[in-house]
């Protein structure tokens, strides 16, 4: 493994910019080349500084830590938070719809067929409620997730 093969190893699977990416190659070139002309070997030089995957953590946690992250990442994000927030936006309104139609139905079926017994009675409300009910609450906690997650990142970036 040569010089260059090393520092694309390491910057394969960075996720920043791409001037980000070239300035920190640059840099990182010019320090193996200082080390090299003080008279150390490559390998001397890579096995200081460690493995690719290792620098490649570490560069990204540095540019993460000084909020430098990737604008195309973070459009990324805010555009999976808006269709995620569209989802389940539909999601309501499906099990909003849905409800309203069983209630109908429900209530036509208790005013044709309840004869005051229990039995009819149970026979006439669903069992599958409790499961709607915590569906719809699941979609509203997800909407709410999403519509914050989606604020914080425009507020970040300044995203129009």
């Amino acid at each position: 493994m040569n010089q260059k093969e090393y520092l694309d190893m390491i910057f394969n699977n960075l996720k920043c910019s791409k001037k980000n990416k070239k300035k920190l190659y640059n840099d990182i070139q010019k320090k193996m080349d200082d080390r090299i002309a003080q008279g150390m070997t490559f390998e001397e030089v890579k096995r200081e500084m460690g493995s690719p995957e290792e620098i490649g953590k570490e560069i990204e946690y540095h540019l993460l830590e000084n909020g430098q992250t990737s604008m195309r990442r973070l459009c990324y994000l805010y555009r999976l938070c808006i269709f995620v927030e569209s989802i389940s936006g539909i999601i309501l309104l499906a099990l909003i719809v849905r409800a309203l139609y069983y209630h109908t139905i429900i209530n036509d079926f208790v005013q044709n067929h309840f004869d005051g017994s229990e039995e009819s009675f149970m026979v006439a409300w669903p069992d599958y409620t409790k499961s709607i009910f915590i569906l719809f609450i699941m979609t509203i906690i997800l909407f709410l997730v999403a519509d914050f997650n989606r604020r914080r990142i425009k507020k970040r970036t300044k995203i129009k």
